[in-house]
């Protein structure tokens, strides 16, 4: 007599638990809205608009310093 086998693999399972940690970390600080987006949470908001601006000056000021002048 046969035994089917029932569920996934060990590999298969330990890939899909490593995933959902994965996904977890990265979602870490986003919440989701109505539509399914992902924001921010408020406390991140205000320094990522900060650090992005602080990347766009220094690419700025990266620019202004290769200038050939």
């Amino acid at each position: 007599m046969r035994v089917p086998s029932i569920g996934q693999d060990l590999d298969e399972r330990r890939i899909v638990r490593e995933g959902k940690l994965i996904a977890e970390r990265m979602l870490n600080g986003y919440s989701v809205t109505a539509n399914g987006r992902f924001i921010p949470t408020s406390s991140e908001r205000g320094t990522d608009k900060l650090a992005g601006a602080l990347h766009r000056l220094g690419g700025v000021y990266q620019r202004m310093a290769r200038s050939p002048k």
